[in-house]
């Protein structure tokens, strides 16, 4: 049905890269976003080809690129691609695993490894590629998506997932003190918990917990974050090097 026009701000037109589009938030992220018909959307996708094919079907402005972080081969044909994309805006969400894991007395050197891997060097090469033709047409925007586990103290078991989204909320920062000069920005958004494939393993009795907890009684839905990610998109270049937990306020910066 294509995007809808009346969604378009000042900065329309514009071809934006959304990883992990499939997903729980990267779904809201590209159809937020789509709603521009005049925006160009790529997005990657691990293996649902079904739910790949509802989103482009949906948006006559959207791209779906099949792409499996844990094979090199998939990354580096996307690393390719990218480059004749002409991107201006790159959203780094797409994460490999449950963030979940076991204690750190348990960690084995190969799971760090292979969690590294798949997240946090694709993730680098993906950017990269990005960057490329965003420093020569010196404009561009990247989000990157991070977690609230960074806020505070993380939850049990949480060790591998959050050391990683560490290690990458650090090169974002670099991102914004490198690239400003060149008219590129890079920010980031931390949400706090969300019911989505990625956290399908949790105990119902947990999230009923956090519900109770929860200052507003509701978990945050991915359509939330996905609004403030497109307000980061949309934001002017003075606003850089910035992390927006999205939590109601449970943990403050």
């Amino acid at each position: 049905s294509g995007g809808v026009k009346g969604a378009c701000t000042n900065w329309s037109d514009m071809n934006i890269l959304v990883t992990g589009g499939t997903g729980g938030l990267g779904r809201a992220i590209v159809e937020r976003l789509a709603q521009c018909a005049d925006n160009l959307i790529y997005f990657t996708y691990c293996s649902s080809d079904i739910k790949a094919t509802a989103i482009t079907e949906k948006y006559a402005n959207t791209i779906a690129f099949k792409c499996n972080q844990t094979k090199l081969e998939d990354v580096e044909r996307l690393v390719t691609v990218i480059k004749t994309w002409n991107l201006d805006v790159l959203v780094n969400n797409a994460w490999v695993g449950s963030p979940r894991g076991i204690r750190f007395h348990k960690l084995e050197s190969e799971q760090l490894m292979e969690y590294f891997q798949n997240n946090v060097l694709s993730l680098v090469a993906i950017t990269q590629a990005a960057l490329e033709g965003m420093r020569k047409r010196k404009n561009g925007h990247i989000v990157t998506v991070l977690t609230s586990s960074l806020v505070g103290i993380p939850p049990l078991g949480y060790g591998m997932y959050g050391a990683t989204k560490a290690y990458v909320a650090q090169l974002a920062k670099t991102w914004s003190k490198e690239y400003i000069k060149v008219g590129i920005t890079s920010n980031c958004v931390s949400p706090g918990f969300m019911q989505t494939d990625f956290t399908a393993e949790t105990d119902e009795r947990v999230i009923e917990q956090l519900t109770e907890e929860h200052p507003l009684k509701q978990i945050l839905k991915p359509e939330d974050v996905a609004q403030v990610i497109e307000s980061l998109v949309y934001a002017p270049k003075h606003v850089n090097g910035v992390t927006i937990p999205v939590n109601a306020g449970m943990e403050i910066l």
